[in-house]
């Protein structure tokens, strides 16, 4: 973790708070994320680009906030900061306020998050390879826009709507719920095949989970390029970082190929968080603990590694040495 970031705060040297990380976390919903834009902002590159090491002075002035940071500012669909002559700086990563993108709550949204971790852990420790190359990676997870195929992820997420179902069984409830209404699903489900009623009143699985496929990719402003609605494969990607590892994404281009244009698909690959200087087998343990209880929708709960560091940070106060 960062030096500038301890035990999920960032004091500055005159002792105050600061208030961009925290504005940070607020965005991206993360610890882990926060403190990888907080320290972008502390390079060189930026500082150049800034026009002053705002380090050096924690002035006040038009692009700052009251403790001399740059001051965070909300754009359509994306966060920057502008310096003095105008220019704007778009972080690396569009941050979204995604804690409740899908309107059903944030603890149900969370749930299901936890959910779909869940089902990635155990895909990784059963098949270890099965996710590194990028072609496994975009078939498992989607690519995220401009296709109807959604992925084995979504796929799987949608055959738990609808227990006892094959894949195919599972598409055809779907289709005729979307098509035709809940009624004519229900008398159209094969023998065998029932619904996931887990959950609660409000939130029941089946509708929670085909609501999810249906969201699964972001939607975007054709005119500007910016997300309008935000889709639960890009709430996970978000959300990915806090158990130790990315999604990261590669939009392709257009190429020439045996003389014809051809469009490049978007290139996806799983990484292991560099924000976490863990060993791999760390990461496995710390990314994959369950909590013993269940979500709301009847799946072990996993406990995402900034907990973990958080429940380890309060264990450890007062204790002289590591062992101990």
């Amino acid at each position: 973790m960062s030096c500038r970031v301890q035990n999920g705060k960032a004091i500055l040297p005159n002792g105050k708070e600061s208030k961009l990380f925290n504005e940070l976390i607020g965005a991206t919903r993360s610890s882990t994320a926060a403190t990888e834009l907080y320290e972008q902002l502390h390079s060189k590159e930026f500082k150049s680009w800034y026009g002053k090491d705002w380090e050096k002075e924690y002035t006040q002035d038009l692009f700052t906030d009251e403790n001399g940071e740059p001051k965070l500012v909300s754009e359509e669909g994306f966060y920057s900061f502008k310096n003095g002559k105008g220019e704007t700086f778009k972080l690396v990563a569009e941050i979204k306020d995604s804690s409740n993108a899908l309107n059903i709550g944030r603890e149900a949204q969370e749930d299901l998050i936890s959910t779909l971790v869940g089902f990635i852990t155990k895909v990784r420790r059963q098949n270890p390879g099965l996710l590194k190359g990028s072609k496994s990676v975009e078939r498992y997870f989607g690519i995220g826009r401009d296709t109807e195929i959604k992925g084995d992820l979504a796929d799987k997420l949608l055959e738990e709507a609808f227990p006892g179902a094959t894949p195919e069984e599972a598409k055809a409830a779907y289709n005729t719920l979307m098509s035709q209404g809940a009624e004519a699903m229900f008398n159209s489900l094969p023998e065998g095949v029932g619904l996931n009623e887990a959950g609660t009143a409000d939130y029941v699985a089946w509708e929670v989970f085909t609501a999810a496929y249906h969201n699964w990719n972001s939607s975007y402003n054709q005119t500007t390029g910016n997300v309008e609605s935000v889709g639960v494969r890009e709430i996970l990607k978000d959300s990915l970082s806090a158990y130790g590892f990315k999604l990261r994404d590669r939009v392709g281009a257009m190429e020439e190929l045996d003389d014809t244009p051809e469009r490049i698909h978007d290139m996806s690959r799983l990484e292991e968080n560099p924000q976490d200087k863990l060993s791999a087998e760390a990461k496995a343990i710390l990314g994959n603990i369950e909590t013993g209880e269940l979500n709301i929708f009847g799946y072990p709960a996993i406990l995402s590694m900034d907990k973990a560091y958080a429940i380890m940070s309060e264990a450890a106060v007062g204790e002289p040495t590591w062992s101990e």
